[in-house]
């Protein structure tokens, strides 16, 4: 049962998303790791120096597989592991319930749901992430606690914090809230979350991670509002809601008419935050729609996403049909399931293909060597932002791109000035196509970029022919020119 679910959990994802290794998130999240095992990468990249990044095991991770040229083979395990703690926590959590044979059904409803949920990613997907395995760690901490094997949760919780911070916070917190039906009998859970709350606090101020939060706040309302920041959500986005409600109204009976159970109490919480936060942060009721965004609770949503398909399958797998309680409650399990695959990134409504990323990385990747092979070490490139495969695929340091937002409070400000002096922010990249020449020509020189990369289609290239030293056509799709 375990490697066919395994199975799954890495077929599914990749047929859906495509395996993705070099972008997406890598495009920030390797780069420390990189620049450490080359330090001729980056060199003289103000976002390698100036914003921490929050992930330090990924950062060795990828420093040894930079180092040992098995950077794709290190992701790729990496990736495998996490899968595997997934599984193992799903597992452990129907055995508790009771409903193990329902565990293939609820990995498929998992895997052709949604892969964006109420602002969260869920803890599956098709690449190296810290976010899967810190949250898959996170999951298996609380299937240890249903499991009654306290003592593994000395080891696991404080290693889910190690690979993700906040998702060491995020299981803190869920343990805290599931022991109070039975506080005294979990004292010793309780303990061990207040210290990891503040081993989660020591490690972020290491880190250099313990800024106000206003940048966050701000990159939230401007600049990724689809992660954090509701009010600016469609109203199909809040679709899943509707799924969060059943099963929030399913354990509230429960618990009233049974009482409380520490899976019961897990899972109430976990939607109770997710439900709540939602339609605060969806409606702006300051001030908690600012501390929900602020603490970015909306990550509690890929807990409450797992909670909720195993209890749907819980509703589906248990009863009998002549009841007709039961009827009703496999009823909504099967509207609940419906709504996560019309969803708008469920399997049914999903617009966004992953998949071109991946049939266009061959070719990032040959732009980006040949770039590499153009540019010496320590000069800086200035470009269109939108181009964020340029700085992780060329190793070369340049002046700023969409995707690499820093969440301390200067250096946000000084990534909010570089974005407006390079046209302002456009993920397609038409606002620096409309820059004229010699505004490009003043912020290189502002920036000290002694290259100038640009699109064929672009109107600054004749000027640039005319003022700048040509250099190459990079893949007949760019021109590097040399301001020097």
């Amino acid at each position: 049962m375990f490697y066919f679910v395994f199975f799954l959990f890495i077929l599914i994802p990749v047929l859906r998303l495509g395996y993705h290794f070099g972008n997406l998130d890598h495009t920030i999240l390797s780069l420390q790791g990189i620049a450490k095992a080359r330090p001729t990468a980056f060199l003289n990249d103000w976002f390698i120096k100036n914003a921490p990044q929050p992930h330090w095991h990924f950062d060795l991770l990828t420093q040894a597989g930079e180092s040992l040229g098995l950077l794709h083979e290190f992701y790729l395990l990496y990736w495998f592991f996490s899968v595997g703690i997934l599984v193992c926590a799903l597992k452990l959590i129907c055995q508790h319930l009771k409903i193990e044979k329902a565990l293939p059904w609820i990995a498929l409803i998992l895997l052709l749901g949604p892969w964006r949920f109420l602002g969260s990613g869920p803890l599956w997907g098709s690449w190296a992430l810290p976010h899967f395995m810190g949250g898959s760690l996170g999951l298996l901490a609380c299937a240890l606690w249903l499991q009654k094997k306290e003592k593994w949760l000395w080891f696991v919780v404080p290693l889910a914090t190690l690979f993700h911070i906040q998702h060491g916070a995020l299981v803190s917190l869920l343990l805290v809230s599931g022991s109070l039906f039975q506080w005294r009998k979990n004292l010793p859970v309780i303990c061990l979350a207040i210290l990891n709350l503040g081993g989660v606090f020591a490690a972020a101020k290491l880190r250099g991670l313990t800024d106000s939060g206003n940048a966050f706040l701000m990159s939230c309302q401007k600049y990724i509002p689809e992660h954090c920041f509701a009010p600016a959500w469609p109203l199909d986005w809040l679709l899943p809601l509707v799924v969060i409600f059943i099963v929030f109204i399913f354990l509230g009976k429960k618990i009233w008419r049974d009482g409380g159970d520490s899976w019961t109490a897990l899972a109430l919480s976990a939607s109770c935050i997710t439900f709540f936060g939602t339609l605060i942060d969806y409606f702006d009721i300051e001030p908690l729609a600012t501390l929900f965004r602020r603490l970015f609770f909306h990550r509690v949503a890929a807990y409450s996403l797992c909670f909720a398909v195993v209890i749907i399958a819980q509703m589906i797998w248990e009863g009998d049909l002549r009841n007709l309680q039961n009827k009703t409650l496999k009823i909504f399990a099967a509207i609940s399931i419906v709504i996560l695959l019309i969803s708008p990134s469920g399997i049914l409504g999903e617009k966004a293909d992953l998949r071109k990323l991946t049939a266009n990385q061959p070719v990032y990747e040959i732009l980006g060597h040949h770039l590499e092979t153009l540019v010496p070490p320590g000069e800086i490139i200035a470009m269109n932002p939108a181009l964020v495969w340029v700085r992780l695929l060329s190793r070369r340091a340049v002046v700023v791109d969409v995707k690499a937002i820093p969440f301390q409070d200067q250096p946000f400000k000084e990534w909010e000035e570089r974005i407006r002096d390079l046209g302002g922010f456009d993920f397609d990249g038409n606002k620096f196509k409309q820059m004229s020449f010699y505004q490009l020509k003043f912020m290189s020189q502002k920036y000290k970029a002694s290259f100038v990369l640009l699109e064929i289609d672009d109107q600054k290239l004749e000027n640039a022919k005319k003022e700048f030293r040509f250099v190459a056509t990079v893949g007949g799709i760019f021109v590097l020119f040399s301001t020097q």
